[in-house]
């Protein structure tokens, strides 16, 4: 097994992802929002990359009588209307056991979109990193950690999960690390105890950890769920949808 790391957004082009098996990773908060959202009971997370995508797929799936909510934000604002922001404390089992979330954030569901020639998308944070490790070790394919960053650049957040999911893969089956693999497996390994320690000097880490200091608190934990979420076609390939 191989193992790449894209570090932001805006590096990813379809040849770097195409035919490995890709973990998308946004940890405050997008991808922790999804696995949250799934170990509650939300029946799926459809990802789309503007609110007019989000709005459309809400009126149309209500129509249906599906139970639907909207999900997401815009520079970490909660969006205008919509039922839930993009914090993972909301999304409880009581708002969303059995809903369809349709959502769509700044960077990471167009992280998401952006996968599409990959084998298979898998979801990753680091409140599921052991897991989505054990998975991706079973499934022996090459890997590619895909950091969804913010607004096209490296977050020191992402790489700090990347490099815990390095560490695991390394341990597990002795993988072929690609450079910024090893990179940033050793910036893990170094505050492995202590990930506020690591991001002192993060930008977006900063900006937000007093304001959204809940979440980031939430976000930071490891490996308190076993659910792998992965992405699948729907619509007959028009959108896509993580369960």
């Amino acid at each position: 097994m191989k193992v790449e790391i894209i570090p932001d957004a805006g590096c990813v082009t379809d040849d770097k992802v195409r035919n490995m098996s890709a973990v998308v990773i946004d940890v405050l908060r997008a991808t922790s929002v999804m696995c949250a959202a799934l170990h509650n009971g939300a029946k799926r997370i459809i990802p789309v990359t503007t609110v007019e995508q989000c709005e459309t797929l809400y009126e149309t799936l209500s129509s249906r009588g599906e139970k639907v909510l909207r999900g997401g934000e815009r520079n970490t604002y909660r969006i205008g209307g919509f039922e839930l922001d993009n914090s993972p404390l909301s999304y409880t089992a009581d708002a969303v056991s059995g809903a369809t979330v349709v959502m769509t954030t700044t960077n990471g569901t167009r992280t998401i979109n952006s996968c599409q020639t990959a084998s298979e998308i898998v979801i990753g944070s680091l409140l599921n990193a052991s897991a989505v490790a054990d998975y991706l070790t079973k499934c022996d394919r090459d890997v590619v950690l895909v950091c969804s960053g913010r607004r096209n650049a490296y977050t020191m957040e992402d790489g700090y999960c990347a490099g815990l999911l390095v560490a695991l893969l390394y341990e597990r089956c002795s993988a072929e690390l690609s450079d910024l693999a090893w990179h940033e497996m050793d910036f893990y390994l170094r505050y492995a105890e202590n990930p506020e320690e690591a991001l002192l000097h993060c930008r977006h880490y900063s900006e937000i950890k007093d304001r959204l200091k809940a979440d980031v608190d939430f976000s930071l934990q490891k490996n308190i769920y076993s659910k792998v979420p992965k992405v699948y076609s729907y619509e007959n390939g028009s959108y896509q949808e993580i369960r």
